[in-house]
């Protein structure tokens, strides 16, 4: 659309906007308020605690179990072929570690259950120190 019919269009726009009839109304605003949350909900005792951790059990987390680390470059992943032995930067006496989100939350040792491998827990990281790994 042109420039001169926009000038043209717009007078004839704002005439046929309403004129406003009502002054705007007082507004109280205030601090929103949130009950602690170390303790049980107030008035609903302990069983209402639980309530909503409950509905998070059944939450399925992908679980790593993270055995080392090395680096290669691409000439040498591209050179790899099967029986080929990749070294880790862990002595296979170390405990493994598991993770939960890339977090660590527990640390084991490789076991093997049926045909399948396995790790027996032998230490959960302290919770507070999960907590300061977050940040």
């Amino acid at each position: 659309m042109a420039t001169d019919s926009l000038d043209s269009v717009l007078p004839t726009a704002q005439a046929a906007a309403p004129a406003p009839t009502e002054a705007p109304t007082a507004v109280t605003v205030r601090p929103l308020a949130f009950s602690p949350l170390d303790g049980p909900p107030a008035g609903r005792g302990p069983a209402a605690a639980s309530a909503p951790l409950d509905i998070l059990l059944d939450i399925e987390v992908p679980i790593i179990v993270e055995l080392g680390h090395t680096e290669m470059s691409i000439e040498e992943l591209l050179a790899l072929k099967p029986g080929a032995v990749v070294e880790l930067d862990k002595i296979a006496s170390e405990p493994v570690e598991l993770l939960i989100r890339d977090h660590v939350v527990a640390r084991g040792e490789v076991i093997v259950v049926d045909d399948n491998f396995g790790i027996r827990i032998t230490q959960i990281v302290d919770p507070a120190d999960r907590v300061k790994n977050l940040r």
